[in-house]
């Protein structure tokens, strides 16, 4: 398509996709693209654009507007000659083909949804450059296996491997101060993770879903915790808090940490109280403890260094209430009954 010189705007998603769509030449009359303009134009082989156009140019089948790459065909490159500094929004998004890449050095920005949806992306290498990944920027990428965050990033942004549902090998610097809401979701390979003790937020369902992860480290960083970080995680044994029972307390945390779907109630469970030195070692009661999942009334694990609890805040229908010295009725944590309940079960409260 030839695009006419009457033309001075071409807006968001204009072209989006357009899977016929194999060139388009752009004339100097435009100057204004929007984001997304041609998002998923699968064919789309070659661009160019008019040599007189005084705010946008074409380099190895690549849309460039002041350092920032718009939109790439299935068979361009990035320049590598620093002419790129920011891979820009929907830039590669949608690119079925697109297997491997490596981001040029030089490049410190990849914005938002940049390579959302990419399936088939295996691996992808992120030069040091880069300063800041943008929300969603690597979005379900069900094919990514690994990814090296480089040092100087500092925000791991919203969902931006959410549904990356082959990540198994996750490395992020100690640049990182926060890893905002659904950063992980749904990245049901991972096993585990480290949190650098840089971090000082883990926002809203940061890992929810991630159902093959089995164990997690909380630094002694970390001064914020969002609603629902590790909800239907259902193979989590164990969150070890590396810090002391005060530092825990003076946690701003949202609810629940965790939660779990369990027969037909939709149980949660809020925040566990530690009762020793670090490392601490929650155990979540019917959600996590292997003898809770079958005992509703353990209070206790083997380990002397795990607390267990039943919660039944937010169930339907809450647990029927026997004599609560017998030690068989589960309480809300917080619940100021929960402390008579452990000393029922002969476990001292301590402090708290």
């Amino acid at each position: 398509i030839t695009i006419p010189d009457s033309v001075t705007k071409i807006d968001a998603f204009a072209f989006s996709g357009c899977s016929g769509l194999t060139g388009i030449t752009i004339p100097d009359s435009v100057t204004s693209i929007g984001i997304g303009a041609f998002y998923n134009c699968s064919s789309l082989t070659d661009i160019k654009v008019s040599d007189n156009n005084p705010v946008f140019y074409s380099t190895g089948n690549c849309l460039i507007k002041n350092r920032s790459l718009i939109a790439i065909c299935k068979n361009g490159v990035i320049p590598d000659d620093g002419s790129v500094g920011t891979i820009g929004s929907y830039a590669f998004c949608a690119c079925s083909d697109l297997t491997n890449i490596t981001i040029p050095d030089g490049v410190r920005h990849i914005d938002t949804f940049a390579f959302c949806g990419c399936t088939n992306l295996t691996s992808i290498t992120i030069p040091d450059s880069v300063m800041s990944i943008g929300s969603f920027a690597f979005s379900d990428c069900s094919s990514l296996t690994s990814i090296t965050i480089p040092d100087g990033v500092t925000i791991v942004g919203q969902f931006v491997f959410s549904g990356c549902s082959s990540l198994t090998s996750v490395t992020l610097p100690d640049s990182i101060i926060a890893i905002d809401g659904g950063a992980f979701s749904n990245c049901s390979s991972l096993t585990s993770i480290t949190i650098p003790s840089s971090v000082k937020s883990i926002m809203n369902q940061a890992f929810s879903n991630c159902s093959s992860l089995t164990n997690i480290v909380i630094p002694d960083s970390v001064e914020a915790i969002g609603d629902d970080v590790f909800s239907d995680c259902f193979n989590l044994t164990s969150i070890t808090f590396n810090g002391t029972k005060s530092k825990w307390k003076s946690i701003r945390k949202g609810s629940p940490l965790y939660a779990k779907s369990v027969a037909n109630n939709a149980q949660t469970a809020r925040y566990s109280k530690l009762m020793s030195a670090a490392p601490h070692t929650v155990c979540a009661g019917l959600f996590l403890c292997p003898t809770c999942l079958t005992d509703r009334r353990h209070i206790r694990c083997a380990d002397a260094s795990i607390l267990c609890y039943l919660p039944n805040r937010h169930l339907k229908s809450p647990y029927p209430k026997v004599n609560s010295r017998s030690g068989r009725t589960g309480y809300p944590v917080g619940n100021a009954f929960f402390k008579q309940f452990l000393r029922a079960g002969g476990v001292s409260p301590g402090g708290w």
